[in-house]
């Protein structure tokens, strides 16, 4: 949010690509800046070493930041108050790659009215309750829409670091969590994990489900009536 309203692009990256998949799509899309995590330091300076274009890479980790980096928590400390750039309309606000199934992923350019029409849309149609849970990764169309559509409606984002079927059970009992994205292969690992009998997890109220079709009726026929409150939403990729 901070980058869209300072008038930058957001360009999340795939991390479970390697790395040369990673610099492939810097490179192309001329990425200027770069936030890390301690978890992916290594695979960053990787990248930044072989990049031919300069990038700067900000430290989000624990303790001080590598040589060359810049320190988040500082820079937060010392940055002034600044104005909202005020991109809007067919101003471009985030970057996003595809999948690569039929070659190289593509740089896909989606406005600031694509982003909002979206949101709108989503709420208008199927709504959006208090909580959401990320378990689908943020660097998927699917959890960035969820996102925007729960922000618009001023609900709460619960984040879990990466997919685990028990914390996601856990997760959603403990934050009386009511909205959810999730894979087919994600869903069926939830409903069939031994320990989701012993959670109440009648805070569901809607599980939008997409990246795949539920290939079996089997499968959906499990799902609904182990979560008998939710509503069940099928989204459809846009990338």
């Amino acid at each position: 949010m901070g980058t869209l309203w300072a008038g930058g692009i957001a360009n999340p990256i795939n991390i479970r690509w390697a790395a040369a998949e990673i610099l492939a799509s810097l490179t192309d899309s001329g990425t200027a800046l770069m936030l890390v995590h301690e978890t992916f330091l290594p695979v960053a300076v990787a990248l930044r070493d072989g990049l031919e274009c300069a990038l700067h890479c900000i430290y989000t980790g624990a303790g001080a930041p590598p040589t060359g980096m810049t320190s988040y928590e500082t820079l937060l400390a010392q940055a002034p108050e600044v104005d909202d750039a005020y991109r809007h309309g067919d101003d471009p606000a985030l970057l996003l790659y595809t999948g690569g199934t039929t070659g190289r992923p593509k740089g896909v350019v989606f406005s600031h009215t694509n982003m909002a029409s979206a949101a709108f849309a989503m709420r208008l149609a199927s709504g959006t309750g208090d909580v959401y849970l990320h378990a689908a990764p943020m660097f998927h169309m699917g959890d960035i829409q969820m996102m925007f559509a729960h922000f618009l409606g001023g609900g709460t984002h619960v984040a879990l670091p990466a997919f685990d079927p028990l914390k996601a059970i856990m997760m959603i009992g403990r934050e009386r969590v009511s909205d959810i994205l999730l894979a087919p292969t994600m869903l069926n690992m939830i409903i069939s994990h031994p320990e989701f009998p012993n959670y109440d997890l009648s805070s569901l109220s809607q599980l939008f489900y997409g990246t795949s079709p539920i290939i079996t009726e089997a499968l959906l026929d499990r799902a609904i009536k182990a979560f008998p409150s939710a509503a069940f939403v099928q989204g459809f990729g846009i990338t």
